[in-house]
Formats: structure tokens, sequence, C-alpha cells
């Protein structure tokens, strides 16, 4: 059964006042000083395999099935209405954009590019290729991660629009903290999709 689309706030609303302080100053600072690289890489890998595991599991139609799920830490209100391919989705483009930022960083180039939330939605039409291509980040990730210098250098960093200026470091930590949040997207998708 096709859910009606609900009325949600824009993209790139950011998180609830309260939320988006205690994320960026307390919770991520936090999270980001105590994860290593070894850590924050392994949790990303173990986290994003999960996810294409959960997804590869649902027949083909609930795959795409747009489900709304209540609110929860870390999640825009806008991105409540997805489906767990698009949450995938979402998952390659972000995870593809911050791996690329913590290389240029670690190089010490300044990213050109402006992060804005609104720019990394997935389009409810997605392609069946996307666990692929996922798999293919995942299988990837370590090897082109692991051998990058100069991580935490304060000289070299990029604007987040929710946590500010982040190191190569931060980034990283930050790829992991959300492929964590989408984990339970999908788990609370599953949920309430009819099986």
């Amino acid at each position: 059964m096709n859910q009606t689309a609900p009325k949600l706030q824009a993209p790139g609303a950011g998180l609830p006042p309260i939320d988006a302080f205690v994320a960026r100053y307390i919770l991520f600072p936090l999270q980001s000083k105590s994860l290593s690289r070894e850590k924050a890489i392994k949790d990303l890998i173990e986290t994003g395999q999960i996810c294409v595991s959960l997804v590869e599991n649902l027949p083909a139609a609930q795959q795409k099935q747009q489900i709304l799920i209540p609110p929860q830490r870390g999640l825009e209100d806008s991105s409540r209405f997805w489906s767990a391919m698009m949450t995938l989705n979402h998952l390659l483009i972000t995870g593809i954009a911050m791996r690329d930022m913590i290389i240029a960083l670690s190089q010490g180039q300044k990213p050109t590019i402006i992060v804005r939330t609104q720019d990394v939605k997935p389009a409810p039409e997605t392609a069946q290729t996307i666990t692929k291509e996922y798999k293919n980040f995942l299988d990837t990730y370590k090897g082109m991660i692991t051998p990058l210098n100069d991580l935490k250098n304060p000289a070299h960093t990029h604007k987040h629009p929710w946590f500010g200026e982040l190191t190569a470091h931060q980034w990283l930590a930050l790829n992991a903290t959300h492929t964590k949040i989408h984990l339970q997207q999908i788990r609370e998708i599953i949920k309430r999709l009819e099986i």
C-alpha cells in the first residue's frame, strides 16, 4: 500500500533548534574525538553492509516504497518519507562526497563546493544499480582512506552546514556516524512495510 506524500519541512531546513545545538556542540564533538581512523572506517563499512543486506532482502517493489517514519535524532524532517532504496542512494551520494572531501583536505586542497543538505536528497525513482554502486563504494573505502596523512590539520577544513568547519578526520567521523543514522532509518522503514 502506497502512502500519500505528507506535508514535511523543506529540504535543507535542518534539525529542530535543540537537536541542532546538542548535535553540534555536544554529540558530534565527542564522537569525532573518540573515533580513531580505523574505527571510523570499520564502522562505516560494517554499518553500510548491514544497510545493503536489509535493502536487498526486501522484495523489489518494497525497496522503492516510500514510508513515513517518526522523527529521529539526526534526520531532517524532509527525509522522513523515503524508501529503503532512496536511503541507500542517499548514503551513496553522501558517502562518495565525504570520501572525496577527506581525500582533498588530507592533501591540503580546499574544496570549492558549498555543502548543502538539500543537494544530497535522493530522487524517489532510484536505479537498481544503487546497491551495486554502494557495495563498490564500501569495498574501496578502506583502501582509499587508510593511506592518507594529515587528517587532523586544523588549517585544512571545510564547512558543514550543521557542524561548521571540519577537518578531514571530522568528516571521516561524520561519514561513519551519518551511516548509522540512516541504518536506523532503514530499520524504521522496514518495520512499517506490509511484508
